[in-house]
């Protein structure tokens, strides 16, 4: 009976585990791309439709390129240096959501890849909200 047991709470802590594991962004990033390019300005509401499986995937030491090649080319980018790793980042920020489409008048969501500029990795991925 204890043997049975055992077994059963193996089996479901496996079961668990896989149910729980997070996609990879190297496959999230592939998989959305086609209707994330076709909404560049996000005002077909595609990308509202597909982010969340960017905002959830694991980060898998994805490139900068790979960034550029499945989502097209961001719609703001920028520099930032963070002190706590001394290293300079450039910041890749696509649209995901705006009130007012094509311009931004109040509210939206974005997501931003923080890469590094030597290896060109992907350090963070982040979900921005804007408002006022």
């Amino acid at each position: 009976m204890r043997l049975l047991f055992c077994l059963f709470l193996i089996f479901g802590y496996v079961l668990e585990s896989k149910c729980q594991e997070k996609q990879k962004l190297s496959e999230a990033i592939v998989e959305v791309s086609d209707l994330w390019k076709l909404d560049s300005l996000s005002c077909k509401g595609y990308r509202w439709k597909i982010a969340k499986k960017l905002f959830d995937a694991r980060n898998d030491s994805v490139k900068g390129k790979q960034i550029f090649k499945y989502l097209g080319k961001p719609n703001h980018s920028g520099h930032v240096f963070l002190g706590n790793v001394h290293k300079t980042f450039a910041l890749y920020t696509y649209y995901v959501y705006r009130d007012n489409c094509p311009k931004v008048m109040v509210e939206g969501l974005g997501i931003e890849f923080l890469v590094d500029e030597i290896d060109d990795s992907v350090f963070e991925v982040s979900e921005i909200n804007w408002c006022g």
